[in-house]
């Protein structure tokens, strides 16, 4: 049976729907028909010639983020930053990431990072520049979702990345303990977590914080989740 060539409304290809018809007129007075078509993941439309979506060329989801790139070249290589450090196995650190079994499938498509994580990107970019902004994840042992990422500041994310440093803790009561994540016992205790690392830092004179006294039993090995190569 011979494909028809022509397209009506509700028919789909891939993930596009044709929801209408429309026609541009050239300069010289020749009609140009176009379909009107809705991406049913995103909601995305856009004029297509039936000759382009019978090839299949521009008809799925991930054709929605075409030009996208390059109108926000920085924000798309926080995405390929963070897409090869999750699944390239060559990458210098990949057994931070992807060795430790972390994803990043929900980013998948480039679109869908656009769609869930532009707006707070651009919000803080606006204020910081885009050089400074780097993602992070809330949870560093989870994976790369929309829920679980976040921007800020690359400054704050050398402070606030979830360093191994063994270190001794004495408590304002006098008790001591040995840890080994800066970051969990900042928060835990309502500390601040860069003013904790500068008690673990040699280079610096301080070494106590709202009562709590540090000592420093080895280098710092971090997991940062920096899509700036200078941090990682």
């Amino acid at each position: 049976m011979k494909e028809k060539q022509h397209l009506e409304i509700g028919d789909k290809i891939d993930d596009l729907i044709c929801i209408g018809r429309t026609c541009h007129i050239s300069k010289t007075g020749n009609p140009t028909y176009y379909y009107i078509m809705k991406c049913d993941k995103c909601g995305r439309t856009k004029e297509m010639l039936s000759s382009v979506i019978r090839g299949h060329r521009g008809t799925t989801h991930k054709a929605c983020g075409k030009g996208l790139k390059t109108q926000n070249p920085i924000f798309y290589s926080r995405w390929t930053a963070m897409r090869t450090r999750t699944t390239n196995p060559n990458y210098h650190a990949s057994d931070r990431y992807s060795g430790r079994g972390i994803k990043s499938d929900a980013f998948a498509n480039f679109i869908d990072f656009y769609d869930a994580m532009y707006p707070s990107y651009i919000k803080l970019a606006d204020r910081i520049g885009e050089h400074n902004v780097s993602l992070d994840r809330i949870d560093n042992d989870g994976d790369y979702t929309p829920n679980n990422c976040r921007w800020i500041p690359v400054r704050e994310q050398q402070s606030n990345t979830s360093a191994n440093v063994r270190f001794i803790v004495t408590y304002p009561d006098g008790h001591k303990e040995t840890m080994s994540d800066v970051r969990k016992f900042a928060l835990k205790h309502g500390l601040d977590v860069s003013t904790v690392m500068d008690c673990l830092n040699p280079a610096r004179s301080t070494r106590q914080h709202k009562g709590f006294k540090f000592e420093r039993l080895q280098s710092v090995t971090t997991i940062p989740d920096a899509d700036h190569e200078e941090i990682s």
